[in-house]
């Protein structure tokens, strides 16, 4: 145990990227909640909050709740922040820098996103001028988890220390296109914007049948181009990825070869000539 900027932290035997005894630092996770009428989401909700609670590396979860909320647990790590609607990117940016030191580590996710020890690895690969945006791994009824590989789909943003946030994220988290807003926006915050999902994993779980979105009849939020677009990726080489395994030992290898990653060899030379001339001629933002 040790003070840190006025408040006792918990050392994290293990979790040591900075080579010394231990990193004094904290990891949030910053989610929300509302009175979903459906009891299967809710459970599905409630069993998010315990997975990450029990993850052994999250030490705080603030949960923005909207309306009553009565089916909340009561946990000495679950910190409850009474808000009136959906909240926005700016809202969690605010109860993030109210809290957050330097080396600190805030996770924004959606309500139906969890995390394992593997988030630990965030500890490596987030810096002050980065974020890292994460696309989600859905969990099937068996257990088994299949990336959502798309470019433009993430559920989970990773942030180090205070965040600059400016004028930004005016707009509800969870909605139709937030993510890709919220990417560009950042980008022009000047924050470097990746997707490792292939290294850190974020896992949604929605087993059931209803959905928040109608394509059909989508409220308007204001959300306009341009996007950003960022394809799930490693966290680096190989190399680096099987170091990352060695210190945080997750439970699966966080590295896979993709479709990036063979643009990157001689091999893939040739189709990464013809992406990028695709990219000029039709200005497409993906990355």
């Amino acid at each position: 145990m040790a003070i840190h900027g006025g408040r006792i932290v918990m050392p994290k035997p293990g979790h040591n990227p900075g080579g010394g005894e231990f990193d004094f630092m904290a990891i949030r996770l910053f989610t929300s909640s509302y009175d979903e009428p459906s009891e299967s989401r809710r459970k599905e909700y409630l069993e998010c909050l315990q997975r990450s609670s029990t993850c052994g590396v999250i030490d705080e979860i603030h949960l923005l709740v909207e309306g009553a909320g009565e089916w909340l647990p009561s946990h000495p790590g679950l910190v409850r922040h009474a808000i009136a609607a959906r909240p926005t990117y700016a809202e969690f940016f605010a109860h993030i820098n109210r809290v957050a030191l330097p080396e600190d580590i805030s996770i924004i996710a959606n309500s139906d996103i969890y995390f394992d020890c593997g988030i630990s690895m965030a500890q490596s690969l987030v810096a002050g001028d980065s974020c890292l945006a994460l696309s989600r791994w859905d969990v099937s009824d068996d257990g088994s988890v299949r990336l959502f590989e798309r470019a433009d789909s993430q559920d989970a943003w990773i942030f180090k220390g205070p965040v600059r946030c400016e004028g930004i994220g005016q707009y509800p988290v969870g909605v139709y296109d937030c993510d890709n807003k919220i990417a560009w926006e950042l980008e022009q915050a000047g924050y470097t914007v990746s997707n490792p999902s292939l290294s850190l994993r974020s896992y949604h779980l929605h087993l059931g049948e209803e959905r928040s979105y109608d394509l059909k009849n989508l409220p308007d939020h204001g959300i306009r181009p341009p996007f950003l677009y960022i394809e799930p990726d490693n966290a680096g080489s190989l190399l680096h990825c099987l170091r990352l395994w060695q210190h945080y030992r997750p439970g699966y290898f966080p590295w896979r070869m993709t479709w990036l990653g063979f643009l990157r060899t001689r091999p893939g030379r040739p189709f990464r000539y013809l992406r990028d001339g695709m990219r000029r001629r039709f200005g497409s933002r993906a990355r």
